[in-house]
């Protein structure tokens, strides 16, 4: 983006939480989107869910400086882009609700209030986790009475194609069925089943390894449900596999 606020060029690209894909991992997806741009910037503002605590942001803008994605670099938590976008005075509150929950605040003298954000260890709740949690749990309690009544026992099972929140509880322990003891690479395939015999599955079909363990991938889910990610998957022998989501 020039100084007059033009836009010269935009990519998208996958999630890169460096909780998920470690710093160096996170900046891996980030040189990719700078590399495709095809140009370097004067500026990078990276304002990252996951970077909670100063320490994290100076790792990370340390490790980001090394790659030289721009002539300066600035680092920060993502809840002050939540504030960039809805004010431009630079203060004000925002709040930050996606698979977390987060909130940032910042005086009018530049004086910052936020919260750690760690989940349930640091007093949170709210997130989309959270929320998804609480919903399956009351869809579960509504169908064998446990809890009242819910309009959440049919709802919930049937966002995913399922018909009762015990099929849904089922598919959630997956166990690996199928996947190489080596390095990834297009063409291979990854399947974890669930339930009784293991007749629900999900199918990860490797359309293109980006680099050593860093995927882009087909999704198929046991109940007709597609999706394209770019994930990490790592096989741990035979009988066991990381999968970590973007």
């Amino acid at each position: 983006m020039r100084d007059d606020g033009a836009v010269l060029g935009v990519v998208r690209g996958p999630g890169c939480s460096p909780h998920r894909l470690t710093v160096e991992g996170s900046l891996d997806v980030l040189q990719e989107l700078v590399d495709r741009l095809g140009r370097r910037a004067d500026v990078a503002v990276l304002l990252l869910a996951a970077l909670d605590f100063p320490d994290e942001e100076a790792a990370y803008l340390a490790a980001a400086e090394q790659r030289g994605l721009a002539a300066r670099t600035i680092v920060g938590n993502d809840t002050l882009a939540v504030l960039r976008a809805g004010s431009d005075s630079g203060w004000g509150v925002a709040v930050t609700c996606g698979a977390g929950i987060n909130c940032v605040g910042v005086a009018p003298d530049g004086r910052t209030v936020r919260f750690p954000s760690l989940g349930p260890v640091s007093g949170d709740w709210g997130g989309g986790q959270d929320v998804g949690v609480a919903a399956t749990s009351a869809a579960a309690r509504s169908a064998d009475g446990r809890g009242p009544k819910t309009s959440l026992e049919r709802l919930v099972p049937e966002h995913f194609g399922l018909t009762t929140p015990t099929e849904l509880a089922a598919w959630t322990g997956m166990t690996l069925v199928e996947a190489p003891e080596r390095e990834m690479r297009a063409g291979d395939r990854v399947v974890l089943g669930a339930g009784m015999g293991l007749p629900l599955r999900m199918i990860f079909d490797v359309r293109e390894a980006v680099r050593p363990q860093l995927l882009s991938v087909d999704v198929r889910l046991p109940f007709g449900i597609t999706n394209d990610e770019t994930t990490r998957i790592s096989p741990i022998g035979l009988s066991e596999c990381r999968v970590t989501y973007n």
